[in-house]
């Protein structure tokens, strides 16, 4: 910034410059990963203001009937505050009207003005301005009106800071520091490296023998793209050389110096390093024209590592966003005060209370060896370090690395703490926040300090293992609520289909999430320098803008968002259970969260595990009894120590006497050699040598643990054998002892399969239909001892719910089958008519044994075949663009087209449907003349994306898109029978024609040289097929009739 472009009320103040990311880097930044993100380790929790869920039984509703908490939310991108009420009081009951529980309410701005150019003047339509404060109101009212729950960025782009004085003392750090090379037997005298500036605080000034360097120049790669490339010098270092000298240093800030002659006669050169923390200057949101005030001048990142940044926050919050009545709606309304992931640019983390507080927790001074933390200690991505210092003792650098990450974890407990409570004084809320990724911080100590830690599918990449490594601390801490920001794939915007999102869900649910909020809905009306289908974030690259604008919206997007809800009310109930836990330390959190337990053996064998950090182990939660860990929680019956892990003393105190109470410790591989600390090694080997001693620890080699755990007795809640990967959620529901009901999430991650489940319960099983929120007894099965075992046939990415229940109020039959033919199309209970069993017609014979001890002897030789549906009606209705295109209120411009089909074909397939979304409508018939002890299944096949039918004008229930078949027996008539179909598009194929014509917030269908269509130089992204596809069939049955008792 030069001096001609400060406005006059700075004049007088220091003025920071503008951060390098916030340029044409910091838009390929969001190519990457839409991740942003902030230490007192084993801080009491207890500490914090207690308060209790704002979760009354008409907020979570039934599982017939899921309430506004149960239900997904969606992300909603606020372009600015220059938004027509009207319209986005409408987007925000939209919402509401398809099903959705919630809105997380982001103040997008352009992603914060680094996608593109404010549209409108954000001194005037900014965050926090008298017309924002009219938006946020008309939002909540909206979603007041209509019953929507709020949560609320704490500012503009995800919450990372607010509007401040440039030099208020809450904001951002950042550690620079200055260097100066002497040659062996030369001499320093001046004034320090980069003394002399204002506005800094020296930390220390080091000195160093220099052993090699190394210049490295490599090509720079965002997502698969070169973008540029890095240029940076590694240094490596004598260790012992290395020397504190910041006491010699004058008062007026010079130093004298005299470096030895080289001992070894070599070119040996020594290093004088001077480090300082000072305000970063990092922005959250992009300046207003000619700012007047701070109001104006955009906002400043705070401090993530100190309660003063929280409270910057807090009380810009009261002053300037909650009033007018915001606060009172926010308390009738609002769920969750929100923040996304850190993405606080900095080469370096600080604070300044860290050198105190390192001092404090490691018994010395942070500033010795700091030159050590010059690479990897900033943002995790699009962070460029320049000048890399190593020393020739790795473990030092690593120890010391580690210390310094320990006290950043621990500043950030008091950050997050703040809010937290914060949210529960002054709102009588909740703080949902993504802690820990992205910056280098142990991300699973922090999670339990926030009320609901939220995780993402994109920086997690919808890895099941990933997501068990966030949601494992959840789980002992207590949490009630997981969640997951959801659906942010690269390269789909506008053709990410719904079933494509809730296989993500799946994932998702399967790792320990239990809450959805998608990535996302919009603003969809007039907006300047935007074209229709309407503002699309992050320039049409990431998925998805959900709409009014999608074809889908009335057709078929409340179907999908009904069975995620319910799904979150069985997963949201009750306390999750687990089998074993494994030990994860990690200083600092690895950005791209790879698995760290690869093998699927415990999966394919039915064990379901959590990770913990080593000071999660100190939780109050974490407690011991008749051998079982957490025994009210996730009630871990084993921990797994690898010889990869990085001890803690603390937390292998916590083992030791874990395993003294009775809890079976497994110590696979031999011996760890690493410690989170500089010291403490020693100490916590000598630990784990005694624990290795106790008889309830047991030493094995590396490699799988399912038969590890087998040998010792310990069996899983779900014992599964099928020839896939079948992932088991289970949760126990509070009830009077013995007497708890369970439900179990059961999700097949691999093709269709078939296997059976012995789960460890005898209640009376229940099939729970999150398609349609039905509960029907599961009619096959067998007993044995402690376990009910159900046999599945699960198409890929399938999921059930089983219900294990001895509630009186369900029909049940008194009898069940015990064993039946493996072809056998399905079972149904009416106490009218007791158990039917649906046979397929063939030539074999067949026998059905029920639990009473009687053999049901069958024969459907003779009986009519499958009939595949053809010769269908296809009425199409396009939705294109309006002729000028900047007319978003136009919904779309629609016209129908009849074809006849003898076979259903995708659209792309059809020449004048290759480039064309909407709605098609189709219908055709079949006869039917047959007695009333034959029934029929439709099987539609694969649904590409949305599918309404109906059968002689009866809607049928929502399709589970994974196997869609539902029984149409009571639905027939004899002779001609109608089936009639609704199916929706994307709105790719309408738009990849206009890809150059384009535009949002004034920048095109792209960000960089990244488009809509793809990456350049490659051909565009394969498109799922539009329209019905495949072979629909309807297969008549024989009903074998077994019991006509209901009690």
């Amino acid at each position: 910034m030069n001096s001609t472009s400060v406005p006059t009320y700075l004049a007088h103040k220091r003025v920071l410059p503008l951060p390098r990311t916030m340029g044409l880097l910091r838009i390929v930044i969001i190519v990457l990963g839409l991740t942003k993100a902030s230490c007192l380790a084993g801080a009491n929790l207890k500490s914090q203001t207690e308060i209790q869920p704002r979760c009354t039984v008409d907020q979570i509703g039934s599982f017939s009937s899921p309430g506004p908490s149960s239900r997904p939310k969606f992300r909603f991108w606020l372009p600015d505050a220059s938004v027509d009420l009207e319209g986005l009081a409408g987007d925000i009951k939209g919402l509401a009207a398809i099903g959705a529980g919630g809105v997380e309410f982001n103040n997008h701005f352009n992603y914060g003005g680094t996608i593109a150019n404010p549209q409108s003047d954000w001194s005037i339509y900014g965050f926090g301005t008298e017309a924002y404060n009219r938006v946020l109101k008309a939002a909540l009212e909206a979603a007041k009106e209509c019953n929507l729950l709020f949560d609320l960025a704490m500012g503009p782009e995800s919450g990372q800071g607010v509007p401040a004085e440039i030099d208020n003392p809450g904001l951002a750090y950042d550690l620079v520091s200055y260097q100066v090379i002497v040659p062996a037997g030369g001499v320093f005298q001046g004034l320090i490296p980069g003394g002399g500036m204002t506005g800094r605080t020296l930390v220390s000034v080091t000195t160093a023998t220099i052993l090699n360097s190394t210049f490295f120049s490599i090509p720079r790669f965002i997502v698969g793209i070169q973008i540029g490339s890095e240029n940076y010098t590694e240094h490596y270092v004598e260790a012992d050389s290395i020397r504190d000298v910041t006491h010699l240093v004058n008062s007026n800030g010079t130093l004298s110096l005299k470096f030895p002659i080289s001992r070894t006669g070599n070119s040996t050169r020594h290093i004088v390093y001077a480090s300082y923390y000072q305000l970063s200057g990092a922005r959250a949101c992009t300046p207003g024209k000619q700012p007047q005030n701070f109001l104006q001048n955009g906002s400043f990142a705070v401090d993530h590592f100190s309660p003063e940044g929280a409270k910057v926050t807090t009380d810009f919050l009261e002053k300037y966003v909650l009033v007018n009545g915001v606060r009172e709606l926010m308390q009738e309304t609002g769920k969750y005060i929100w923040e996304d992931s850190v993405e606080v640019p900095s080469t370096l983390y600080w604070t300044p209370q860290l050198s105190k507080t390192f001092k404090s927790m490691h018994k010395y001074d942070v500033g010795v060896k700091i030159m050590l933390l010059s690479y990897g200690n900033g943002l995790q991505f699009d962070t460029e370090y320049s000048e890399r210092f190593f020393s020739d003792k790795p473990e030092l650098d690593q120890g010391y690395i580690s210390d310094y990450r320990a006290t950043l974890t621990r500043l950030m407990t008091t950050y997050l703490d703040y809010i937290n409570n914060w949210s529960h004084t002054y709102l009588g809320l909740e703080y949902s926040a993504q802690p820990g990724y992205g910056i280098p911080v142990d991300m699973l100590e922090l999670i339990p300090h926030v009320d609901v830690p939220e995780d993402e599918s994109l920086n997690f990449h919808s890895n099941i293992d990933s997501y068990r490594q966030f949601s494992g601390p959840a789980n002992l801490a207590g949490k009630r609520v997981i969640s997951n920001e959801l659906g942010a794939v690269q390269f789909s915007a506008y053709r990410q289909t719904l079933p494509s999102l809730i296989n993500l869900v799946k994932k998702a649910y399967a790792g320990g999430n239990n809450q959805m909020v998608f990535h996302g809905a919009t603003y969809s009306h007039q907006f300047p320098n935007t074209t229709w289908p309407g503002y699309t974030p992050f320039s049409y690259v990431f998925a998805e803008t959900h709409s009014r604008h999608q074809p889908a919206w009335e057709h078929g997007y409340a179907d999908y968002i009904d069975f995620v809800a319910r799904n979150n009310f069985v997963l949201q109930s009750g306390v999750p259970k687990r089998d074993i836990v494994i030990w994860n330390k990690q200083s600092g959190q690895n950005f791209s969260l790879p698995a760290i337990y690869s093998s699927l053996d415990l999966v394919n064998a039915g064990y379901s595990y959590d990770y913990l950090s080593p000071s999660n182990l100190i939780l109050e939660q974490a407690m011991v009894r008749n051998g079982v860990l957490a025994p009210d929680g996730p009630a871990y019956k084993a921990l797994v120590m690898p010889q990869s892990a990085v001890l803690t003393v603390d937390g292998m105190r916590a083992v030791y006497r874990f395993a003294t109470s009775g809890l079976k410790v497994i110590l696979t591989g031999g011996m760890p050699t690493q410690a989170v600390s500089l010291c403490g090694l020693a100490e916590a080997q000598e630990i784990y040598r005694k624990l290795s001693l106790l008889p309830t620890v047991h030493q094995e080699p590396d490699g799988p643990l399912a038969p590890v755990l087998a040998s010792l007795e310990v069996e899983p809640l779900a014992r599964v054998s099928s020839n896939s990967p079948w992932y088991t959620v289970w949760r126990d529901i509070d009830g009077p002892p013995g007497q708890k009901d369970s439900y179990v999430f059961v999700y097949n991650d691999g093709n269709s399969s078939e296997g059976s489940i012995a789960f460890r319960s005898t209640k009376t099983p229940y099939l729970l239909d999150a398609w349609t929120g039905k509960k029907t007894p599961i009619l096959n099965y067998t007993v044995s001892f402690d376990r009910t075992n159900i046999f599945f046939r699960l198409a890929k990415y399938q999921s059930v719910i089983v219900l294990f229940s001895s509630a009186i109020d369900l029909d049940t039959p008194y009898i069940h089958v015990i064993s039946s033919p493996t072809d056998i199309l399905g079972f149904a209970f009416e106490r009218t008519s007791g158990i039917l069993a649906k046979a397929p017609f063939s030539s074999s014979l067949g026998s059905i044994a029920t639990s009473d001890g009687v053999f049901h002897n069958f024969s459907t030789a003779t009986g009519p075949t499958e009939v595949i549906l053809r010769n269908w009606t296809m009425v199409v209705e396009t939705w294109e663009p309006p002729s000028n295109l900047s007319h978003i209120e136009t919904l779309a411009v629609k016209s129908n087209k009849s074809y006849s089909l003898p076979q259903l074909e995708p659209w792309e397939a059809i020449p004048d449907l290759s480039q064309a979304s909407g709605l098609g409508y189709y219908s055709t018939s079949f006869n039917w003349n047959h007695t009333a002890s034959i029934g029929a299944i439709i099987d539609f096949g694969q649904i590409q994306h949305t599918l309404r039918a109906s059968i002689n004008g009866h809607r049928l229930s929502p399709l589970d898109y994974t196997s869609a078949r539902l029984d149409i027996t009571e639905f027939l008539v004899q002779g001609r029978n109608l089936v009639e179909a609704v199916v929706a598009t994307t709105l790719a194929n309408v738009l990849r024609p206009l890809v150059r014509e384009l535009q949002t917030v004034g920048g095109g269908a792209s960000l960089g040289n990244i488009t809509f269509t793809g990456l350049p130089g490659t051909s565009d992204i394969e498109n799922s097929q539009s329209g019905m596809v495949g072979i629909v069939k309807v297969i008549p049955y024989c009903m074998i009739r077994l019991s006509t008792r209901d009690t």
